[in-house]
């Protein structure tokens, strides 16, 4: 029954409708787990100036430090149960964190805990020896290798983004995304230059 727009950028001008900002009903929830991500810090000092309706969702830092001193509503963003320092490992424990707020703040009916318990049963039960010796031998294979995910387009933001930022940041191997439609069409003649070592992943 609402509308949610995803901004991840420096400069919000292009991104975000300013009329819409200025609307009662319109929730601004600035997100980062440090506290310290300069989009979001950005992106702040321009919001500040459109709407109050502003929550930050994060754990100390910067964000947690403006939140004191100019009165900004702040919801602590702690990461459960850690064996690594990582925040993109815990993207579903953000993920149930925002059903969580969304629940509270009556914008939905239900937290969605029994479904998110379900998904979590599914997985363990998915990802079995067999699933992983299957990843490993595709991470052999790419090892030392440009990599392009390919997906259809219902799955290219959403999957491949944070697929992207896995490959990124944890694997430190070059990684880049397309919808498989585009990439048929225009990108595979750069496949043709043999002096790239590319790997493709495609999601299906």
């Amino acid at each position: 029954p609402f509308h949610i727009d995803v901004i991840s950028d420096y400069n919000i001008e292009y991104l975000i409708d300013a009329d819409s900002l200025r609307r009662n009903d319109t929730l601004v929830i600035i997100s980062s787990y440090s506290g310290y991500s300069t989009e979001p810090i950005q992106a702040y000092k321009r919001i500040k100036e459109l709407t109050k309706n502003i929550i930050f969702f994060t754990s100390g830092g910067k964000l947690k430090e403006m939140g004191a001193t100019e009165s900004v509503s702040l919801i602590p963003w702690k990461m459960i149960n850690t064996d690594h320092g990582y925040p993109l490992f815990y993207a579903p424990q953000c993920f149930g964190g925002l059903l969580e707020m969304f629940s509270r703040l009556g914008l939905l009916n239900s937290n969605y805990r029994q479904e998110l318990e379900d998904t979590i049963g599914y997985l363990k039960n998915k990802f079995v020896k067999e699933k992983k010796r299957l990843a490993q031998g595709a991470a052999k294979r790419l090892r030392d290798r440009q990599i392009i995910l390919l997906a259809s387009p219902v799955w290219h933001t959403a999957l491949l983004k944070l697929a992207g930022m896995h490959f990124n940041e944890i694997a430190m191997a070059p990684t880049y995304q397309s919808p498989l439609h585009d990439f048929t069409h225009s990108g595979i003649a750069a496949l043709t230059d043999s002096r790239i070592n590319q790997g493709l992943v495609i999601f299906k």
